[in-house]
């Protein structure tokens, strides 16, 4: 839980020395994941698979040329494990925190670019039981950093595309066929890392 009151200081912190002459856009955000996964040994085998997200967003311009985007998504994550392909998804709430540089007008058409932080909370169940010896477990959360590109059209319409990269675990893989004897070799880190693809309609 500390994450998440990070997360919002962070957010609160932000919109505290946010100018008065700043303009804040709501609008609904969606995509696809390309996910990655990283193991610490490749000791089992794992298949990339797609996802989704999607949720509400809001898109702070200041006179300047920098900004803010912050979101709530359901971010979903797909990925098969092991020599029969056992199915495993990972759903959770993300809130990305990005600082984006704008280059050309937002009123007709702008490119930026972005990074920044995110927290994400999973919300399904953490266990999995794979080729009967050895266990997936993921993190009740996770933190995550964002850097990407896009364009703006029309003040209204937003295409992006940014590679989210885990910067801690985002899960243990567990070989429960290690002997009791090597009990602290038989835990393996992981990391899931994603390739998006979004759009973002702001009203």
């Amino acid at each position: 839980m500390r994450r998440f009151y990070y997360a919002l200081a962070f957010i609160m912190g932000l919109l505290s020395v946010t100018p008065c002459a700043a303009k804040v856009k709501f609008g609904v955000k969606g995509g696809f994941n390309m996910n990655e996964i990283n193991l610490s040994e490749e000791i089992i085998d794992s298949k990339n698979r797609n996802g989704f997200f999607v949720g509400p967003t809001f898109k702070i311009s200041t006179p300047l040329f920098l900004g803010f985007d912050i979101a709530a998504l359901y971010d979903r994550r797909d990925m098969e494990l092991g020599e029969q392909s056992t199915k495993m998804k990972q759903e959770m709430v993300a809130v990305p925190v990005n600082l984006r540089i704008n280059l050309g007008s937002e009123r007709t058409l702008g490119a930026f670019v972005y990074a920044g932080p995110q927290v994400a909370f999973l919300i399904n169940d953490r266990k999995e039981v794979i080729d009967e010896a050895k266990e997936w477990e993921f993190k009740q959360s996770n933190f995550s950093a964002n850097f990407g590109v896009g364009v703006l059209v029309g003040g209204t319409l937003q295409i992006s595309a940014n590679y989210n990269v885990a910067l801690g675990k985002t899960a243990d893989l567990t070989d429960s066929a290690v002997s009791d004897a090597f009990d602290g070799l038989k835990k393996h880190d992981a990391k899931t890392n994603a390739w998006q693809l979004s759009m973002a309609v702001y009203f």
